[in-house]
């Protein structure tokens, strides 16, 4: 697959972020269907990597997205 054109840029841009990057704790809440609600498929982001998702492309990397409350 070709790369996209702003592939550099956004690497670039991503690489002078990288001092804002701290560690978090905390609670997150992830909704899923039934036959994937279980630890392991919740939590390794085997099904995102295998199928893709909004913010990711097939067979890419695995990823677990999650959500946060906010309380105001």
């Amino acid at each position: 697959m070709k790369p996209h054109s702003d592939t550099d840029r956004l690497r670039e841009a991503l690489a002078r972020c990288e001092n804002l990057v701290q560690a978090w704790a905390g609670v997150v809440y992830r909704s899923a269907s039934v036959a994937y609600a279980n630890r392991d498929d919740l939590l390794t982001g085997s099904g995102a990597k295998r199928a893709g998702d909004r913010w990711n492309p097939m067979r890419g990397r695995g990823v677990a997205w999650a959500s946060l409350v906010h309380n105001s």
